[in-house]
């Protein structure tokens, strides 16, 4: 969330960052919308728990909790959905 802030309105007041949240087939699904430049989910490295950096966790963190993360590019911008089942 703090990335699709940061990343994705810089000084553009036009720009936003959605989220949503809804209970879809027995899972919980948070979508983050923004319309930065995007990343390669796939790339992202590992963080190194040895450095005390104030960043570079989230997505792996986001992994470790959710049971599915998808990130895509669509005409609308970018869409990251993370998944949780709850049953």
């Amino acid at each position: 969330m703090v990335n699709a802030i940061q990343y994705s309105t810089p000084r553009d007041a036009e720009k936003t960052v959605r989220v949503c949240i809804h209970i879809e087939d027995e899972n919980l699904c948070i979508r983050v919308y923004d319309h930065g430049q995007g990343f390669d989910l796939n790339t992202v490295p590992r963080p190194d728990f040895e450095e005390l950096n104030e960043r570079g966790r989230g997505i792996f963190f986001i992994r470790a909790l959710m049971d599915s993360v998808d990130y895509r590019k669509t005409e609308c911008g970018n869409v990251l959905e993370m998944r949780k089942k709850l049953t």
